[in-house]
Formats: structure tokens, sequence, C-alpha cells
């Protein structure tokens, strides 16, 4: 006699088979794309900061009585030296235009030089004092 199709026994095996090759391959996918999003959302800031040190470079007059100057993506923008509407990987959203970037003015004591330090405060609004 010809047996035609699967028994229940070798359909629950499969399956079960599948949902373990599932539970081990699930999370490395996961962790893998999270890894690379943090590597793209990293790629994305050295950007924005190597667009604020063109920024600090071309502009002059810039102010730094105060030991520092903020500046927001939307000066980056229309600047040119950045494109608009630039995502953050993490969230599929676009940074927001007042996103600021604190440069600090710093003098090298060896030459006397003065010289710009990036530092991002995401999220910061420019022109408020950090604690």
């Amino acid at each position: 006699m010809k047996r035609l199709g699967f028994t229940l026994i070798e359909l629950l095996a499969v399956i079960a088979i599948l949902a373990i090759i599932l539970l081990i391959v699930v999370p490395i996918v996961n962790n893998t794309l999270n890894s690379s999003k943090q590597g793209a959302y990293k790629d994305q800031i050295e950007l924005i900061r190597k667009a604020a040190e063109r920024y600090v470079v071309s502009t002059k007059n810039l102010d730094f009585s105060s030991g520092y100057i903020d500046i927001t993506l939307e000066d980056l923008y229309t600047g040119y030296y950045i494109e608009s509407n630039i995502k953050d990987p993490r969230t599929g959203k676009n940074f927001d235009n007042n996103l600021c970037i604190r440069v600090k003015q710093e003098t090298n004591p060896e030459t006397g030089e003065i010289n710009g330090i990036l530092d991002f405060k995401i999220g910061m609004v420019c022109g408020v004092e950090d604690d």
C-alpha cells in the first residue's frame, strides 16, 4: 500500500525543528541589525562633526567670548555644510534642526594657538546652559 503525505508526528517534528532554528537565528539577526544601526548613527554624528569643523574654519568673526559657540543643524544646512533632512538611523526620523553642536575654545599651551573642540550634546537646546 502506498503512503500519501506525512503523519502528524512527522509534521510536528519538522515544526519543532523550525522553531528551534528560529530561536537561534532571530536574536543573531536582531543583534546584527542593532549594531549596524548604531554604526550608521556614529557615522552620521561624524559627518555632522566634520561639517561643524568646516563651519568654524570658514566663518569669520565667531564670538568665543563665553568660551564656546553653539551651532545648530539649521546653521549647517543654510551654509550648505551638510545636506538637509539627515536621518537618525536608530529611529528612522530626521534629526531635529535645533540639534546643538557646542564648540569649545581651547588654547594649545605649547603653541598658543586656539583649537576648537567639538562637544556634541544631542537634544540640547542651544543657548541654555547645561548642568
